[in-house]
């Protein structure tokens, strides 16, 4: 399904199919943009690991690095030099976390303005930034794994969604909830608002934890020899 067809749906759907339309073609546009995107609000995001929202600068000497604020949550980092994992940590659990040096010496990572090796990204310190731990001492690439917002909006006839096919039909329940929001005598119905608000936000709670059991399954283990 494509915008074109999902027009069309939300026309058929809501007896919206003779000019002067109830809702401008503008708005249901609008509406439809906004569903995309609160679907992946609340199930989660679209799972990306090659766009350029994936790929952030380090620059040597600048412990900062910003990312996209279309970025909802990062799964995995990395350095590009050298493939090494750059470790996660909020800064509530950074006081938790110990490590030890190549002489064996055991200490926490510290926010201060030591460089070296990156081996931590902190998240939570400033909106839309990671502060990395060491110090960068050379240029060098996060290489992520994210999920994120869409890309692009939704403006007109002809676009492709960004989600799963399987989740297009149910885009028309919040456009539907949007719709019957519109202050106007003959399109405002609190009653169908709220149910389609409802259907939509239950089915986006079940599509993100079919996700969540998908990506936390037990690995099968297979025994050599048996």
């Amino acid at each position: 399904m494509d915008s074109t067809t999902l027009y069309t749906r939300f026309r058929l759907d809501c007896f919206d199919t003779d000019q002067p339309y109830l809702w401008t073609d503008v708005e249901v546009f609008q509406y439809m943009d906004a569903a995309q995107k609160m679907f992946c609000v609340r199930a989660g995001g679209i799972a990306d690991a090659s766009s350029d929202l994936t790929k952030l600068p380090i620059s040597a000497n600048d412990p900062w690095v910003s990312y996209d604020p279309r970025i909802l949550a990062i799964r995995r980092a990395s350095l590009a030099s050298t493939g090494v994992l750059v470790d996660l940590v909020s800064h509530e659990r950074l006081d938790t976390i110990a490590a030890g040096d190549d002489y064996g010496v055991v200490s926490g990572p510290k926010l201060d303005s030591r460089t070296g090796a990156v081996r931590y990204a902190v998240t939570n310190l400033e909106e839309n930034k990671l502060r990395l731990i060491a110090v960068p001492a050379a240029t060098d690439t996060l290489e992520l794994a994210i999920y994120r917002m869409p890309l692009k909006d939704i403006t007109g006839k002809g676009q492709k969604f960004e989600i799963a096919d399987r989740h297009h039909e149910y885009l028309l329940l919040w456009m539907k909830a949007l719709a019957y929001r519109k202050q106007d005598a003959e399109t405002r119905n609190d009653k169908l608002a709220q149910a389609s608000e409802a259907g939509f936000l239950a089915y986006c709670d079940e599509a993100r934890q079919q996700r969540e059991r998908k990506e936390h399954a037990p690995r099968q283990i297979v025994y050599g020899g048996l």
